[in-house]
């Protein structure tokens, strides 16, 4: 991991957050780490779909979250999914972009996008299935809200100061 990390902090940051998710899918490591987590999810007895999203999900949301000033000393500053896996923590953009590499990637195949309500970032997930719970509407499409720096949240909860809040949506 540290020639992955090492090559990631030396990669240029002159990029919008979902170029992010872009990047690391076809040049990045997402595509391993989505096969690693769909496995371990199989291997532990989590078969079905919604099992296999809640159970990368809370791989994501164990990660500390750490702000940008504290864990890299600038105000703002978004890492590359091997940053935040190598340094095992990160913040609301950081965390969002390791969870939508990782379902927008073999074997997940999830349409994701990044949702960016006021001083925050979530993930937009269009779900495969009938699903109940808060979403944000692009493009026709309900995605469906996912926190991705707490643990216990589920797909489509979404915290309050968050619910009224108009969000920018970020194709990735």
């Amino acid at each position: 991991f540290e020639s992955a990390y090492a090559a990631a902090t030396r990669r240029s940051r002159g990029r919008r957050r979902a170029e992010y998710v872009s990047f690391e899918l076809l040049e990045g490591a997402a595509n391993e780490i989505a096969e690693f987590l769909y496995e371990a999810a199989e291997n532990n007895g989590f078969t079905g779909e919604f099992e296999r999203i809640q159970f990368a999900l809370s791989f994501v949301q164990r990660l500390p979250y750490v702000p940008d000033d504290v864990s890299t000393g600038y105000d703002d500053y978004t890492k590359f999914i091997m940053e935040t896996l190598t340094s095992l923590k990160g913040d609301c953009e950081d965390t969002s972009i390791l969870f939508a590499s990782i379902l927008e990637s073999e074997p997940f195949n999830y349409d994701a996008v990044l949702l960016e309500p006021p001083g925050h970032m979530g993930v937009g997930l269009l779900m495969q299935s009938e699903f109940d719970g808060f979403a944000y509407i692009h493009d026709g499409r309900q995605y469906y809200y996912v926190e991705t720096t707490t643990e216990g949240w589920g797909i489509g909860q979404v915290p309050d100061q968050y619910r009224d809040s108009k969000a920018t949506v970020y194709d990735v």
